[in-house]
C-alpha cells in the first residue's frame, strides 16, 4: 500500500488550521496562532495521526471491494528503513493476510443418525422419583434415623466455646451413627470428633465452626443437645404435588398426571435427541468438508494477539479446536449465504427474552419480572461489550444453518433405549 503526499495534505492542512483556532500559546492571542508555529509544534503528530487512519480506511475499503476470505487480521510487515515523519512525503506500507480457500460443501455424503428413544416404564419410574424428591416436604420426627438433618447446640468440654450446629450424619462413620440414631430432641450427646469423622479435618471444621488450624485448641470432646430433628419426605401423588410438577389446575388425577409425564418425558429426549443430531452434522460436515487455511499466519496471529494473555505453547495445543471452530464458521457464513438465512436484532431480543424467562421460571419468578422483561433483555445483551449479542446471533445461526443441512443429509431414524443414548452422546464428545 503506497501513500503519498496528495492523500493526506490537504486533511492535514485543515486539521493544521482547525488546531490554530483553538490552540493558546503565550504570546499569541487565542485563535491567532500562525499556521507554521502550528505545524512546527503539532504538525508531525496529525501527519502521523492522518496516515494511520488512511491505512485503515484503505485497507478495510480494499478488503470490502475485493471480498477477500480474510481470516484473522491483516499483520504490517516490518519496514525497511525508519520512516522520517518530518521530510518523508511518500510512504509504502506491506501487510501479510491469511485467505480462506475456495470449498465446496457436499451435504448429501453427509450420513447421520437421528435417535428415537424408548420411553419405558423404567424410565418414567426413575423421573417420577427424581421429582418426588425434588418436591419433597419437611417432616420433623420425634426419633433420629440416618437421612435426617439433625440440629443443636455444640459445647467443647476443653474449653468455653459454643456455637450452635448441623450435624452431618452421611459423614459420621458407621459404628458411631448407630449410637446416634433413635436419640431425641432434647437429648444431650457426648461426641467424639475424631470416633465421628476419622481423620476428616474438612467435616469437623465445618460442624464445629472452627478453622481447622485452631482446631487443637478446642479439644476432641463435644457435648452436643439436640434441638430439632428434620426429615425430608418423597411428595405424595396428589394435587399440590401435581401442581407443583406441571402447574396449576393442569392435571388433577394420578392416570393424567402419568399421561402427562410420559408426554413431557418425549417432548424433552426430542429435543436432546434433535440437539445430538445437529451436533453429529456440524461435526460430519466440518470433518469432511476440504478447506485450505494459512496456517502459519494463522498460529502467528493468534500469538500475536495474545501475547502476554495466554501461554503460547498453551495457545498452539489448542489450536486443532481453534481450526475446527473457523471451518465451521466459515461453512455455516457460505450455507448462510446461499440459502438466504438472516439473523435480525428482533430474533436476537426475543431469543434472550427467552433464556431470561427460562432462568426466572425455575425460581418461580416470571410472573414478577413479565412487565420488565424487554429491559432484563435489553440491558442482558449488552453486557461484556455486546458479548452476549454476538452469543445469541451465532446460536440462532446455527440453528437456522443446521436444520438446513438436516434437509440435505441422509439422516437415518434409529430407536435406542435411554442407557445407549447417553453412551451415543459420551462417543459423540470424546
Amino acid at each position: 500500500m503506497q501513500i503519498t503526499e496528495p492523500d493526506y495534505q490537504k486533511v492535514l492542512d485543515d486539521k493544521i488550521k482547525e488546531y490554530g483556532k483553538k490552540a493558546r500559546i503565550n504570546g499569541f492571542r487565542p485563535g491567532k496562532v500562525p499556521s507554521h508555529i502550528i505545524k512546527k509544534m503539532y504538525g508531525k503528530a496529525l501527519k502521523v495521526e492522518e496516515i494511520n487512519q488512511l491505512i485503515s480506511s484503505s485497507l478495510s475499503n480494499f478488503i470490502k471491494e475485493k471480498q477477500l476470505p480474510l481470516l484473522g487480521e491483516p499483520m504490517p510487515l516490518p519496514i525497511a528503513n525508519d520512516i522520517d515523519w518530518d521530510s518523508q512525503q511518500s510512504f509504502v506500507f506491506e501487510f501479510e493476510v491469511g485467505l480462506a480457500g475456495s470449498f465446496e460443501i457436499k451435504p448429501e455424503k453427509v450420513k447421520a443418525a437421528k435417535f428415537d428413544i424408548s420411553i419405558d416404564s423404567k424410565v418414567v419410574e426413575d423421573t417420577l422419583n427424581e421429582l418426588k424428591e425434588r418436591f419433597a416436604e419437611n417432616e420433623y420426627p420425634e426419633e433420629v434415623s440416618e437421612k435426617d438433618m439433625v440440629y443443636g447446640e455444640l459445647k467443647s468440654k476443653q474449653s468455653d466455646y459454643q456455637t450452635q450446629g448441623l450435624l452431618p450424619l452421611n459423614k459420621v462413620v458407621a459404628k458411631e451413627l448407630a449410637s446416634i440414631t433413635g436419640k431425641k430432641k432434647d437429648d444431650v450427646l457426648n461426641l467424639s470428633l475424631k470416633a465421628l469423622f476419622a481423620e476428616d479435618e474438612s467435616t469437623k471444621s465445618m460442624f464445629t465452626g472452627i478453622n481447622k488450624e485452631e482446631l487443637s485448641q478446642h479439644g476432641d470432646e463435644f457435648e452436643f443437645s439436640i434441638s430439632n430433628i428434620s426429615r425430608k419426605s418423597a411428595a405424595k401423588m396428589d394435587q399440590k404435588f401435581f401442581d407443583h410438577v406441571f402447574g396449576p389446575g393442569v392435571v388433577d388425577t394420578e392416570d393424567a398426571f402419568l399421561e402427562k409425564l410420559k408426554e413431557t418425558i418425549a417432548e424433552n429426549y426430542l429435543r436432546e435427541t434433535s440437539q445430538l443430531l445437529q451436533q453429529q452434522i456440524k461435526k460430519e460436515i466440518t470433518q469432511s468438508t476440504n478447506i485450505s487455511l494459512p496456517d502459519e499466519f494463522l498460529k502467528k496471529w493468534l500469538i500475536n494477539k495474545n501475547k502476554g494473555k495466554v501461554d503460547e505453547d498453551a495457545l498452539l495445543k489448542e489450536y486443532p479446536k481453534y481450526i475446527e471452530s473457523l471451518k465451521w464458521n466459515l461453512i455455516r457464513d457460505q450455507v448462510a449465504k446461499k440459502s438466504g438465512i438472516i439473523v435480525n436484532e428482533q430474533d436476537v431480543i426475543e431469543r434472550a427474552k427467552s433464556i431470561i424467562e427460562s432462568q426466572f421460571a425455575q425460581y418461580g419468578m416470571l410472573d414478577q419480572i413479565r412487565s420488565q422483561l424487554d429491559t432484563f433483555a435489553l440491558n442482558y445483551l449488552k453486557k461484556d461489550d455486546g458479548a452476549n449479542y454476538s452469543r445469541i446471533y451465532d446460536l440462532i445461526e446455527d440453528q437456522r444453518v443446521l436444520e438446513k443441512l438436516e434437509e440435505e443429509i441422509d439422516v437415518k431414524v434409529k430407536k435406542i433405549t435411554l442407557d445407549e443414548f447417553k453412551k451415543e452422546i459420551e462417543k459423540l464428545n470424546s
